[in-house]
């Protein structure tokens, strides 16, 4: 899609800005006007016209009217700065998986050798959650092939500071010099 990385940096930065209160109001007002935008090609032929920026702005500011508040009109802006009124329906979708994300949370492996004392657990815990700012779980695994260290694993990425991957490390670097 032409706007993705767009698309998720606003949606990303309408639930960092947001209060969570208001966000259920921007969603709603979203839809609304994505629907109404769908059906009023009057308003959107003269957008796509060639008009100059600043009066593109000017139109979708007075066709918007008391529809929505002053947030999400300087959303609407942003999108048709971008060339991006079509793709309301894909922002508001990345609104709601990120939202869903930051209630449900992140799931991360933890591979050790041995069990996570109650405060090692807690610590990893708080500095994960604290980098994601969300909430997360942790799930251990025991694994006496690792030699030491830990490993930590998301859906998303994998670090990994085990004793036994800096040995392969370590073996692969002599192997090619």
């Amino acid at each position: 899609m032409k706007h993705a990385l767009f698309l998720q940096t606003l949606a990303e930065a309408c639930l960092q800005e947001i209060p969570v209160e208001h966000q259920s109001s921007l969603l709603t007002q979203l839809e609304a006007v994505s629907e109404v935008w769908a059906t009023a090609p009057t308003v959107r032929d003269m957008l796509d016209g060639g008009i100059p920026l600043r009066r593109q702005i000017e139109i979708l500011q007075r066709w918007l009217g008391n529809r929505v508040d002053g947030t999400t009109r300087h959303v609407f802006s942003l999108l048709l700065k971008e060339g991006a009124m079509s793709s309301i329906p894909a922002l508001c979708d990345n609104i709601r998986s990120l939202r869903e994300r930051r209630v449900l949370g992140k799931e991360v492996t933890v591979v050790t050798v041995g069990s996570l004392s109650t405060g090692e657990r807690e610590r990893l815990q708080a500095m994960l959650a604290k980098k994601f700012q969300m909430p997360v779980t942790l799930m251990e695994t025991l694994d006496p092939t690792i030699i030491g260290g830990l490993r930590l694993q998301s859906e998303e990425w994998t670090w990994d500071a085990t004793i036994a991957h800096r040995l392969e490390r370590l073996t692969q670097h002599l192997q090619t010099t």
